[in-house]
């Protein structure tokens, strides 16, 4: 390179850096202007880095978000900035989303209305409101130009409240050709777990009753406590009992509940099942009635399993994957 080609190239590099340095102060000024729901503000950031960096890899960042917005700014972007505002509300509660869906009575029909529909639905449902929720799915479906997407959405939402308040939630999702969703496995799920509910609680506890019972009214014999104290007795229900427990808290706390509960039921009815067999009218029995018993004992420790979990809430999740079809 000559001395002549080196001086009319080297000016450009500070200028190119200086350019790219001013681009991602401007992109970072607008998604800082997002956060703060000033949607105006970010959409002129974003379009000063496609003037100062055209073609880079700021401005295809820039674009991404402008599309975003610029499909949202009827009215000037007030409607989004209201629900941006919504949106990043710490403290929000039913009083502040009643509000605000007063306030998007006068946004313009489009994609921030439905969008604020959809937030106000599902804010309601977090909160627990599970009326005021099904009241605010029914209007997102009543929006005009719902895509198929947020259609199914908001249908499969509403079956939920349906079911959180007593009624059909599953014929709404059959009538909306959803039954295999996701939402319909849960719920036939839910429904079988109540028809077995009672079955369970009864089986379990009444079991268990009768074994304390006997024990008490006998008086507990110390052969029983020593059958229920013995270490390799203590060792086997840690073995069971605590290693599931720490795995699943390890690998997904949201079911560490249920396995606590599991966990303890396994306990109650390893204790049943060791006084059961402690007793001598028991130890003197004939194979075919031991046996008979351990099919009663096992079908206790299922019902106070089931009994357990469903305290929880979860039962209806973990089973839900099961129906396919």
């Amino acid at each position: 390179m000559t001395p002549s080609a080196s001086l009319a190239t080297s000016p450009s590099a500070p200028a190119s850096t200086s350019g790219e340095t001013e681009a991602e102060a401007a992109l970072r000024r607008g998604q800082d202007a997002e956060v703060a729901a000033e949607p105006a503000a970010a959409v002129g950031h974003y379009r000063r880095v496609l003037e100062l960096a055209p073609g880079s890899r700021l401005a295809r960042r820039a674009e991404r978000r402008l599309e975003w917005l610029e499909a949202r700014g009827d009215d000037g972007y007030r409607p989004l900035a209201a629900l941006m505002r919504t949106r990043a509300d710490p403290a929000l509660d039913a009083d502040k989303l009643a509000h605000f869906e007063q306030e998007l009575l006068g946004f313009a029909p489009g994609a921030v209305r439905r969008e604020a529909r959809a937030f106000v639905a599902e804010a309601y449902v977090r909160l627990g409101a599970h009326a005021a929720a099904l009241a605010a799915y029914e209007r997102w479906l009543a929006e005009p130009g719902l895509e198929p997407g947020e259609a199914r959405r908001a249908e499969r939402g509403r079956a939920l409240e349906l079911d959180a308040l007593g009624r059909d939630g599953l014929a709404a999702l059959t009538a909306a050709d959803l039954a295999q969703s996701p939402e319909g496995r849960f719920l036939r799920a839910r429904r079988l777990l109540r028809g077995g509910r009672i079955f369970a609680v009864a089986t379990g506890l009444a079991f268990a009753a009768a074994v304390v019972l006997f024990q008490l009214w006998r008086g507990v014999s110390r052969a029983a406590l020593r059958a229920l104290l013995r270490p390799e007795r203590l060792a086997l229900a840690c073995l069971v009992l605590v290693p599931p427990v720490l795995v699943v808290r390890a690998y997904e706390r949201a079911y560490a509940r249920a396995a606590v509960a599991l966990a303890l039921a396994g306990l109650v009815g390893l204790v049943t099942a060791t006084l059961a067999g402690a007793a001598p009218a028991v130890r003197s029995a004939s194979r075919a009635r031991r046996g008979t018993l351990a099919c009663v004992v096992l079908a206790a420790q299922l019902g106070l399993g089931f009994a357990a979990l469903d305290t929880t809430g979860l039962a209806p999740e973990l089973v839900a994957p099961w129906f396919v079809r």
